[in-house]
């Protein structure tokens, strides 16, 4: 969900009510939502503002100053509010969190992971760069940490890897990270140490495409990561899904246009069945084609500066272009077709 205001008009919302209950309104925490609203030079009430407010004590309104770019006089809020997300997403959800719950996870000290193990090693051989430490080893989600968060990083990754493997999650292995196949649905992760924050965790969904899901768990005053660990794997169910609606929708709407096409119309007399066969078979050589493209697009790119630092605009585009590709890949599995030929009633 994605909402428009101007900054006076949020301004006086975060002035009316406390800002929980401000950001509840955009589907926010109110971490979040008091983030916006830095970025966007609003002030906020101070703590204790509103309990003094209840206790009828002098209180003072920070007055907002003009912006200093007006730019910021518009707020773009994307949001999470769940009534606009889909049922079957919300059930994904919820059976994932009830599962989780039930979980008996072997913990670091009992048995550690191969990847947990993995990871330790990786650790070891890696040099610091500007006090952190950053791996992206191909069994693996991205780490980017300091040292004095190594040992709780190993131990998240041991629980994370344990529990995964419980619910019947499955791991693909990348060299940009490996990907957690979840319902056919393969997701990036990432574990990051805030730069300003030491000791401030946040374990990320580095997929984009759904707004109105959560992808971001962080360390909180009274819960840490570990605590948030069945919201994470609930919000990892809710994401594959819409992502399995998301690539099946892709492939319907690729299917459509086919049947717009001139040599589309003059195959009509076919059965409707055997039109519907070909156009699937158009969206998985259209499929192809995209994927031909952005790979020599992507193989130019890398060519250009194999042995300089890229530039981090380009270093996340290159990114980018690596997760369409993983994408449209999986799209031409034969877990991803067996689904969408099965649901579409195609071949049986």
């Amino acid at each position: 969900m994605t909402q428009t205001i101007s900054r006076k008009e949020l301004y006086e919302m975060v002035w009316q009510k406390p800002m929980i209950h401000a950001a509840k309104e955009f589907g926010l925490s109110d971490t979040g939502l008091r983030k916006i609203c830095v970025n966007h030079e609003i002030p906020t009430p101070r703590a204790g503002y509103w309990a003094k407010l209840n206790a009828g004590k002098p209180i003072q309104q920070t007055p907002l100053p003009p912006a200093s770019d007006k730019r910021l006089n518009e707020v773009v809020i994307y949001g999470s509010a769940l009534r606009d997300i889909g049922q079957n997403v919300k059930d994904a959800g919820l059976t994932a969190a009830a599962r989780a719950k039930s979980i008996s996870a072997r913990k670091a000290g009992t048995e550690l992971h191969p990847t947990a193990q993995a990871v330790s090693a990786a650790f070891q051989q890696t040099e610091e760069s500007d006090g952190r430490l950053k791996i992206c080893i191909d069994d693996c989600f991205r780490i980017d940490i300091t040292p004095s968060a190594v040992a709780r990083a190993i131990d998240l990754v041991n629980t994370i890897f344990w529990m995964a493997e419980e619910l019947g999650y499955e791991w693909q292995k990348s060299t940009g990270g490996a990907k957690l196949i979840v319902d056919g649905q393969p997701l990036g992760l990432s574990l990051r140490e805030d730069r300003r924050s030491k000791d401030k965790l946040t374990l990320s969904l580095d997929d984009h495409y759904h707004t109105e899901l959560r992808r971001n768990w962080t360390d909180g005053k009274r819960r840490r990561i570990e605590d948030q660990l069945p919201d994470f794997l609930r919000g990892v169910a809710m994401y594959a899904a819409a992502e399995k609606e998301r690539t099946e929708n892709r492939l319907r709407r690729a299917a459509s246009l086919r049947d717009e096409r001139p040599e589309a119309r003059e195959d009509s007399v076919l059965p409707k069945l055997e039109r519907e066969r070909q156009n699937a078979a158009q969206a998985c050589i259209d499929t192809m084609v995209q994927i031909e493209q952005y790979e020599a697009l992507l193989a130019t790119l890398k060519s250009q500066s194999p042995d300089e630092e890229v530039d981090p605009s380009l270093a996340a585009f290159i990114g980018w272009i690596e997760t369409r590709l993983t994408d449209w890949r999986y799209t031409l599995s034969p877990q991803a077709l067996s689904g969408f030929l099965r649901q579409g009633g195609l071949f049986g």
